[in-house]
């Protein structure tokens, strides 16, 4: 099994070694707003370590600044279909611009269960689907493969205007 968590303040997590803790970055495209660096900068807003025992934390960043999410108007055809898109912390036409590590993690969830079926479809080690190569990966590796994946961060962002080296 692998658990992802997701926190705004550093916690000691003892329950189990198969967790990851997910921080935020900024966005990049469209979602990225007026001030923001791009998303090799930590959000002014996550947690970043070491914590107080000396283990760097957050384990994986994923953008969590601006992000762009659905806000619900069942009741309305072409509900996520704006035609402008609203401005952080707005919502516009069933869009809504959110941010936080409880948007971040999801981020990271979505890459694990790719990352999974990548393995369980049999495309590891030919990178063309193979049944005879398929196999259950355990939470180790899937938790592995996400953090070999990611990049070196290139500051942190205050929100203040003043970039901190990570």
């Amino acid at each position: 099994s692998l658990f992802f968590f997701f926190s705004s303040s550093q916690h000691k997590f003892t329950l189990c070694g198969n967790y990851i803790l997910v921080g935020a970055s900024h966005s990049s495209g469209r979602d990225l707003s007026s001030g923001q660096l791009g998303e090799s900068y930590i959000a002014d807003f996550s947690s970043r370590g070491p914590t107080s025992d000396g283990r760097t934390k957050p384990d994986i960043l994923a953008p969590g600044s601006s992000i762009l999410s659905a806000g619900g108007k069942p009741a309305t055809v072409g509900e996520c279909d704006p035609v402008t898109y609203p401005k952080p912390g707005k919502a516009d036409e069933g869009v809504v611009s959110k941010e936080g590590t409880s948007m971040a993690a999801p981020v990271v969830s979505g890459t694990a269960a790719l990352i999974r079926q990548y393995f369980v479809d049999g495309f590891y080690p030919t990178g063309k689907k193979n049944e005879s190569n398929s196999f259950d990966p355990s939470g180790m590796l899937v938790k592995a493969v996400i953090l070999n994946g990611g990049q070196y961060m290139r500051g942190v962002d205050n929100g203040n205007g003043r970039v901190l080296p990570v």
